[in-house]
């Protein structure tokens, strides 16, 4: 009978310790970083150069994990893989470690992120995970973390599927940055909003440098997303203030709770101004900064487009502007235009690809009534055959 106790008791005391052991691995904060190097690292090494910012900025690596998975390029700079070749790296104590190498791995594919997502959790387990997208961007109907071998985009369908397949749909990510062109959209917040608390993004271009990684030192401490938010746009805006680039590539952070207000406030919105649209008023957009001088589908900012068509109903209009700003935790400055997200509009009068791209958007599935607005210009656009 003692022996059996005694047995008992160590088996306690055994699984016990194991259950403190793993409890005890599992760190404050797992950040993911998923980096498409496409020609900015082929022709730049920027990429390279991100890389060993984050590894250089003193970040608390007792207390976050800071994974990265490189791809998408000929050649890293720093020798982070090889020829065509994707790496996963950990980074800690100023140093880096290569866990895994991938000779074939496209990051314009689902999978691709989806297997960064999965080892992260399985191997690296932390009270919250964030997420950082990395390359270059071509707005809601291309994608973004360009594969410059491949020549692929990871489109939002694709970006969300990832997130949906490792389980975030659970439990949210406190965060998802992107440091990329174009990303800060409120198609990329309908598509994010399942999976992510906030999300950081330029709403248009940014300085090809990118962010400043000395953002990363005290995430750890960080009591929401919101708060690594403004300490991502705090270094950004100290980083570029100097060469005056922070007024001309916003940064802005947003609240993913609100992305489902802004978008039935759009539906409302855009849905009357598809009804009554005609060449009178279709004639506001020659005003619209952004618009006159371009010449395909691209982005214009959300606030300024309301504006632009505030007469058809002034208080729907409002409700839109409305949603905007409590969606909005903070931003750097902006270009004049407003201070919020950006969307998928065409710019200027000669639309030679308006049809394809139209199409491309309407599988985004994404606000009926804004769609609508975008199926009644078409027959005011001069498109070339």
């Amino acid at each position: 009978m003692k022996r059996l106790l005694s047995l008992v008791l160590a088996a306690f005391f055994l699984f016990g310790l194991a259950a403190v052991s793993a409890e005890s691995d599992e760190k404050d904060l797992t950040v993911m970083v998923y980096m498409a190097g496409g020609t900015l690292e082929d022709d730049y090494g920027i990429g390279s150069s991100e890389i060993m910012e984050m590894i250089d900025s003193g970040f608390d690596s007792e207390q976050t994990n800071l994974l990265i998975l490189a791809g998408g390029a000929r050649s890293w700079h720093d020798g982070f893989g090889g020829e065509g070749e994707a790496s996963l790296l950990q980074t800690a104590r100023g140093r880096k470690r290569i866990l895994e190498r991938y000779p074939e791995l496209n990051m314009g594919d689902s999978e691709s992120l989806a297997l960064l997502l999965d080892y992260a959790q399985k191997k690296f387990p932390a009270k919250r995970y964030a997420l950082i997208l990395w390359g270059q961007g071509g707005g809601p109907t291309e994608g973004i973390c360009f594969d410059g071998i491949r020549k692929d985009f990871l489109t939002l369908d694709e970006l969300a599927a990832a997130l949906e397949k490792t389980g975030f749909r659970k439990q949210k990510l406190s965060w998802i940055g992107f440091d990329t062109t174009d990303a800060g959209t409120v198609e990329m917040m309908s598509k994010t909003a399942p999976y992510a608390e906030y999300v950081i993004a330029p709403p248009f271009n940014e300085p090809a440098s990118g962010w400043d990684y000395s953002f990363l030192k005290g995430t750890e401490q960080d009591r929401s997303g919101a708060e690594t938010g403004k300490r991502i746009i705090d270094a950004y805006r100290e980083a570029y203030e100097d060469y005056g680039e922070v007024q001309e590539y916003p940064l802005i952070c947003l609240d993913l709770s609100e992305a489902a207000a802004v978008e039935a406030a759009m539906n409302d919105f855009f849905g009357q101004v598809a009804g009554k649209m005609d060449e009178s008023l279709f004639g506001q957009l020659s005003g619209l900064a952004g618009f006159a001088h371009g010449t395909d589908p691209g982005l214009l900012d959300l606030v300024s487009l309301c504006e632009c068509y505030e007469q058809v109903d002034p208080g729907a209009a409002e409700k839109v502007k409305d949603a905007v700003e409590k969606a909005i935790v903070c931003s750097s400055p902006n270009r004049g235009e407003g201070l919020g997200p950006a969307v998928g509009h065409p710019l200027g009068q000669q639309q030679e690809n308006y049809g394809q791209w139209l199409e491309q958007y309407h599988q985004l599935g994404f606000c009926p009534g804004y769609t609508a607005y975008l199926d009644a210009l078409a027959p005011f656009l001069a498109v070339q055959k």
